[in-house]
């Protein structure tokens, strides 16, 4: 377990163009080894965050995985891999994604939307740790929760 988070504070958003603004600040603190991980109801704000992420860190364009479960997204420095979770029933097909392999690279993020379709417990505990809830409010109002863990262990 990591323990108490380095970081645990919660935004309020009145729309998309605010999510935007909090991800261009937010992105500044982005760097290889993070895990991303998203949580949050259908429509809250998941995949528009990694949209937005990978926009701020000077990528392209990015869509949703959820049926292709992973995308990569190779940007000047680093790669994100966006993985969705949402059509996983269990550990097996988690395992036959090749998802734990996405933790050998080692500039890379890993971003997760659906997190809670897995054990937290088991991502590395060498990689950092961002944990964001979506709690839609009204609209396109959006309460969003953050949290930060440093790795456990040295890189």
């Amino acid at each position: 377990m990591r323990g108490e988070p380095q970081l645990n504070e919660s935004i309020e958003i009145s729309d998309l163009q605010a999510l935007q603004t909090w991800i261009t600040s937010w992105s500044q603190k982005i760097k290889p080894q993070q895990v991303i991980a998203l949580q949050g109801e259908m429509g809250a704000g998941k995949t528009q965050t990694i949209r937005y992420l990978v926009e701020a860190l000077g990528g392209a364009s990015s869509a949703s995985p959820t049926y292709a479960i992973h995308n990569a997204y190779q940007l000047n420095s680093m790669q994100i891999n966006h993985v969705d979770l949402y059509r996983l029933q269990d550990d097996q097909d988690i395992e036959s994604t090749g998802f734990w392999e996405l933790f050998e690279q080692e500039n890379s993020i890993v971003a997760i939307e659906w997190i809670d379709r897995l054990d937290a417990n088991e991502l590395p505990m060498n990689w950092d740790l961002w944990w964001i809830h979506f709690v839609e409010i009204e609209g396109q109002r959006r309460k969003i929760e953050i949290k930060y863990w440093e790795s456990l262990l040295p890189k």
